[in-house]
């Protein structure tokens, strides 16, 4: 990956796919989530609980699969 993660958008990816696949929203780190969106690396979504309730102003957000790539070729640089 060329772009070089800060280790706040690094936590908060780490986040993001700890909350995947277990139909848990992820409402935290509004800043860092809308900068990895920037990035393709996160996105918004509205789950069917969100849905119900049109006047939220705030979406949660979702790790998407270049996101999970960058994940997984942070960890293995390590």
């Amino acid at each position: 990956m060329s772009v070089k993660l800060t280790r706040a958008m690094l936590g908060t990816l780490r986040e993001l796919a700890s909350f995947d696949g277990n139909n848990r929203c992820y409402w935290f780190r509004p800043v860092s989530c809308a900068q990895l969106a920037e990035l393709g690396l996160a996105e918004t979504y509205t789950p069917p609980s969100v849905a119900e309730r049109p006047r939220m102003k705030k979406r949660p957000y979702r790790i998407t699969a270049a996101g999970r790539a960058a994940l997984k070729d942070t960890s293995d640089d390590r």
